[in-house]
């Protein structure tokens, strides 16, 4: 603990110096009139690293989904790739993508998840009464828990998907749970 104190003291007196330094060097420079171009310089590269500094974060008031991933997440991802034996066009999803997840589990060199199919607006239920209608072939549906939350709450006025469209879900008759986490939903649908 005592070298931890230490080196903090001495990084602080290193970043202390510097200041001072540049802050000498500011004051000689006003003194000395010599050119306000100076000034200039070092007040536009001053203004633009604070502008540039916002660029590091993103907005808080953004209405997108966090990039971050649950580990409940990776977990349905891990289940679903192990069952699906490579089968990259039997995935559905609505946001979340499994190239993404394919690459962190099964590395990028083992992916083979290249083109996946995104689930019609309303699970298709404005065109079948089934989601199994809807679809070509059977197929796994991947259901996260952000996208139940998202579409119903946040982007309600979108219109894409509604509550009642996740009620219908879990009462159709060609879809069958297969894995649950309580942060990720597999369901397997059987096309009619």
């Amino acid at each position: 603990m005592e070298i931890h104190k230490k080196r903090c003291k001495v990084k602080a007196e290193q970043a202390l110096y510097k200041v001072a330094k540049l802050m000498l060097w500011c004051t000689r420079m006003l003194s000395k009139k010599k050119s306000i171009r100076y000034i200039l310089c070092i007040s536009a590269i001053f203004f633009a690293s604070i502008i540039s500094s916002f660029a590091f974060f993103p907005s808080p008031s953004l209405y997108v989904p966090s990039p971050h991933v649950t580990y409940k997440d990776v977990n349905t991802f891990d289940w679903t790739f192990a069952k699906i034996d490579g089968d990259p066009h039997s995935l559905l999803s609505i946001l979340s993508l499994p190239t993404r997840f394919s690459d962190l589990i099964l590395g990028a060199s083992r992916t083979h998840v290249s083109q996946f199919q995104q689930i019609e607006d309303h699970f298709g239920y404005k065109d079948s009464d089934s989601i199994g209608g809807s679809i070509r072939a059977n197929t796994y549906l991947i259901l996260n828990q952000i996208d139940k939350i998202v579409y119903s709450t946040v982007w309600r006025n979108v219109g894409r998907f509604y509550a009642h469209d996740f009620e219908k879900l879990y009462n159709d008759y060609s879809i069958s749970k297969l894995y649950t986490n309580g942060g990720g939903d597999v369901w397997f649908i059987q096309k009619s």
